[in-house]
């Protein structure tokens, strides 16, 4: 059984002598500053990907509309030429 600290003794101390399994402040503080950080790393790279995949879409959709165009123009021009071929 692990040894009780004396009742004036300060808190953290208590507390690790109960529970061994406890971290100090000073840890626990880095840690949650190393998780913010991913975490603000993990925003960016999620933003920059939703810009990238915009910027595709919009890509993809001119290039779509410029085909249409084309294939128009080849429809028209290949139906006058069977109009003008025939007798």
């Amino acid at each position: 059984e692990p040894e009780i600290p004396h009742p004036d003794c300060s808190i953290i101390t208590r507390v690790t002598a109960e529970h061994s399994y406890t971290c100090e402040p000073d840890t626990l503080k880095r840690k949650y500053q190393e998780t913010l950080h991913k975490l603000d790393q993990t925003q960016k790279v999620l933003l920059n990907t939703k810009r990238r995949e915009k910027r595709a879409k919009v890509c993809i959709e001119t290039v779509l509309r410029e085909l249409k165009k084309q294939k128009l123009k080849s429809l028209r021009t290949s139906s006058k030429c069977l109009k003008h071929t025939k007798v």
